[in-house]
């Protein structure tokens, strides 16, 4: 969008449509990513701290926009042969800000940690976007894969709507705090990978 302040068109979007707008929104975010949800949630959560929402919906509205943008990437790439999927990332993915080695990796991280992908992944840096890809290839039953997607992005969602309602007219510092959010998810997912191989590594010495 040249010559457009995304941020002020975020919030043109949020205040003139309300509930319908935060869900379009993620949706876009969910699908494409230029307007980061680092920026519309926690401008959001501001605008319920000046009373144009309320909390409790305003996560669910934001939950709703996740579940439906990942659905999309999740429908194609279940619909789509992993070799098509990985040229077109190479052809169009700069578009997205993506390229062949972020489907990759979300590739290989939905390998190493199955349903825990799809849930710890909604709270990732450069894997919430590309999550549902993985999820996509592998088939995962569609009920599972929206309970879980719902359950990451209401976490990350509230974690972004209640930082911006708390710092109120700096909500625009939140990026510093879902920084250190995101270390300690990050921390916390490094811990359980390094304790499995662990596990796995002793039962094999002592077999």
């Amino acid at each position: 969008m040249p010559g457009i302040d995304l941020t002020e068109w975020a919030r043109d979007v949020l205040t003139g449509l309300g509930y319908p707008g935060v869900v379009i929104l993620i949706i876009i975010e969910s699908v494409f990513p230029p307007i980061p949800s680092e920026i519309i949630l926690p401008l959001a959560g501001f605008l319920a701290s000046e009373g144009e929402f309320q909390l409790v919906l305003l996560i669910g509205a934001a939950t709703v926009g996740s579940v439906l943008g990942a659905l999309v990437p999740y429908v194609l790439a279940r619909s789509v042969p992993f070799a098509t999927l990985t040229r077109w990332f190479e052809r169009y993915g700069r578009y997205a800000l993506t390229g062949p080695e972020d489907l990759d990796k979300s590739m290989e991280w939905f390998d190493r940690y199955a349903r825990w992908a799809v849930l710890l992944g909604r709270l990732m840096p450069g894997i919430r976007s590309l999550v549902s890809v993985p999820a996509g290839v592998a088939r995962m039953n569609l009920a599972e894969f929206i309970f879980l997607t719902a359950i990451g992005s209401a976490i990350w969602n509230a974690a972004l709507i209640l930082t911006g309602w708390l710092l109120g007219s700096q909500w625009s510092r939140a990026s510093e705090y879902t920084d250190i959010f995101e270390l300690i998810v990050i921390a916390a997912v490094a811990v359980v990978a390094v304790s499995f191989v662990t596990r796995r590594l002793r039962r094999r010495w002592s077999s």
